[in-house]
C-alpha cells in the first residue's frame, strides 16, 4: 500500500525530454540540413575567392647591425624606423611593402619587400637598402667627432707599434720583458678592433653588413586550410539552423501561454512596438 505521505511531483507541459528534442528536430529536418549545405558552399566560395586571388613576392634580406653599437644603429630602433617609415620615406607607398623583424636568437634585422612580381619585389629590397644605408650615416656633428676620435686612436696606434719594434723580444730578453710586449701586442690588437668600429660608425650601415643579399623571390598564392574551412561552414551552418528551429519552437510555444502572451505584448508596448 502506498503511503499517505507520499509526495507526487506534478508533470508539467513546459519539461522538455530527449524524445522531445527528437520530434522538434525531426518536424524542422529541412532545415536542419538546409542550412549545413549553405554553409559549405558560403566556405566553398570563399575558398575560391581565395584562389583567384594574385600572387605575390617577397625578397628577403638580413643585416648585421650589433656589431656598430652606436646608440642610432641599435638593432630595435632601426627595426623601428623600418617599419614606421622613417627610415624609408615614401617608398612603401610607391611600389610595395617593406617590413623588418628582429631575429630572437641571431639579432639580425630581416627586411621583407612585397611587391606584385619578382623583379620588383628585388628591386623594392634593393632601393630599402639604399634608403637604409643614407638613414644611418651620421649627420650633423656626429662626423666630426668621430672623425677626431678616430685620429687620436691612429695616433695611439702608431705609438703602439713603434713600442712593439723596438722591444722586439730576443733570445736573451727576460721572462718580464717578453710579458710586457704580449700585452703591448694585445693592446695594439684592442686598438685596432676600435678603429675599425669608429669606421663603421662613420660609415653607418654599408653593403659589408649584409648576411644575406636581397633574394629573388619565388611566387606565393594564398593557402587557407581547405578542410578547416569547409568544417566551419558546415558548424555555423547547422548552428544557425538550430538556433531557427528552437527560437521558432519557443515562439510557437510563447503564443500556447496567455500568460506569456500578455507579458509579451507589454514588452512590445515598452519598446514602442504596435500591437
Amino acid at each position: 500500500m502506498p503511503l499517505e505521505n507520499e509526495t507526487q511531483i506534478p508533470h508539467t507541459d513546459d519539461e522538455m525530454d530527449l524524445m522531445d528534442l527528437a520530434l522538434i528536430l525531426s518536424e524542422n529536418l529541412k532545415t536542419l540540413l538546409i542550412f549545413p549545405l549553405i554553409g559549405i558552399l558560403c566556405a566553398g566560395g570563399f575558398l575560391f575567392l581565395q584562389t583567384q586571388k594574385p600572387a605575390t613576392f617577397t625578397s628577403q634580406t638580413a643585416l648585421s647591425v650589433e656589431s656598430l653599437n652606436p646608440a642610432h644603429l641599435r638593432a630595435e630602433v632601426l627595426v623601428s624606423a623600418i617599419n614606421t617609415g622613417d627610415a624609408l620615406g615614401d617608398l612603401n607607398s610607391t611600389a610595395g611593402t617593406v617590413t623588418a623583424t628582429l631575429g630572437r636568437a641571431d639579432r639580425l634585422v630581416q627586411l621583407s619587400a612585397t611587391a606584385s612580381s619578382a623583379e620588383a619585389a628585388h628591386a623594392l629590397n634593393l632601393a630599402a637598402l639604399e634608403k637604409i644605408y643614407a638613414f644611418t650615416t651620421p649627420t650633423g656633428p656626429e662626423p666630426s667627432r668621430l672623425h677626431q676620435v678616430l685620429s687620436n686612436e691612429r695616433s695611439r696606434l702608431l705609438e703602439i707599434q713603434k713600442l712593439i719594434t723596438q722591444t722586439a723580444p730576443t733570445i736573451t730578453t727576460s721572462a718580464e720583458d717578453v710579458r710586457a710586449y704580449g700585452e703591448l701586442l694585445e693592446i695594439a690588437s684592442k686598438r685596432e678592433f676600435a678603429i675599425a668600429k669608429i669606421e663603421h660608425q662613420l660609415s653607418g650601415i654599408s653593403p659589408s653588413n649584409l648576411v644575406l643579399a636581397p633574394t629573388y623571390p619565388s611566387p606565393i598564392y594564398p593557402s587557407p586550410k581547405r578542410l578547416l574551412v569547409l568544417i566551419a561552414g558546415l558548424v555555423g551552418g547547422g548552428v544557425i539552423a538550430l538556433i531557427l528551429i528552437f527560437g521558432r519552437h519557443a515562439m510557437s510555444k510563447l503564443h500556447d501561454d496567455e500568460k506569456q502572451v500578455i507579458k509579451l505584448q507589454k514588452i512590445k508596448t515598452n519598446m514602442g512596438f504596435k500591437k
